[in-house]
């Protein structure tokens, strides 16, 4: 457990790593210090907590690996509902690290590239023509009313919508989210997509593209409602 002792800007990494069974250890979400892990990720907002654990994510889905260690960098994915009463029902969540974003998840066939840098300079355009923007939005300081990074549509207009965020774990043991401003092959960062252009996105994949990130999904995400249309698509990095 956390030392009684420790600094509250965080954590004791020897503390912290000693409640979850000692470096190098696979642990188990049930083993760990909840306490400190959250204080850990206080920086990360509601908007990328994980629904199933009423707060921040703190485990890889993919290799269960320990998201709060120290220089520590994963990336957030929520798909929301937007209900009729105002409120926000999530659909689909995860939190991958970094490592097995690279070495797990499908990467996109040299069709889809082409067609994906094609489809998002058509749609930044359009956006940038209609709002006047130099570069698209970033959620930073939009946390309650998301914008479309390739449209400009806010979640409020949307059925559902999904947003994307990346986390590192600073030198601090405090979590924050990246900032970037995108290009033509990767989003901003954090960004949201809308319902309309995150299906549009869909249909701009390869049909070999379309299968392996299904059949990704349906290996490690085995939700029966679970469709590519309410999943993370491949991100060009």
């Amino acid at each position: 457990m956390a030392n009684d002792d420790a600094s509250s800007d965080g954590p004791d990494p020897d503390d912290l790593a000693a409640s979850r069974g000692g470096a190098g250890e696979e642990t188990t979400h049930d083993s760990w210090d909840d306490a400190a892990a959250e204080r850990v990720m206080s920086a990360v907002p509601p908007l990328y907590h994980s629904e199933y654990r009423e707060g921040p994510f703190v485990q890889c889905d993919l290799c269960e690996g320990d998201l709060t260690r120290l220089g520590c960098r994963h990336v957030v994915f929520k798909h929301y509902l937007s209900r009729s009463d105002g409120h926000r029902e999530t659909i689909f969540e995860t939190a991958v690290c970094m490592s097995c974003v690279q070495s797990r998840m499908p990467q996109p066939s040299e069709e889809s590239v082409r067609k994906l840098i094609a489809f998002r300079l058509e749609r930044r355009q359009a956006a940038s023509i209609r709002f006047g923007w130099i570069a698209p939005p970033s959620l930073d300081d939009l946390a309650a009313t998301p914008v479309c990074e390739l449209c400009g549509c806010t979640a409020t207009t949307c059925r559902t919508f999904s947003v994307r965020a990346e986390v590192t774990i600073g030198s601090d043991r405090k979590a924050r989210l990246d900032e970037r401003r995108g290009d033509l092959l990767a989003p901003p960062c954090p960004s949201m997509l809308c319902d309309g252009c995150h299906a549009a996105t869909v249909e701009v994949l390869s049909a070999k593209t379309r299968e392996d990130f299904g059949g990704f999904y349906e290996q490690n995400y085995p939700q029966p409602s679970l469709e590519l249309d309410d999943a993370p698509l491949p991100v060009l990095v």
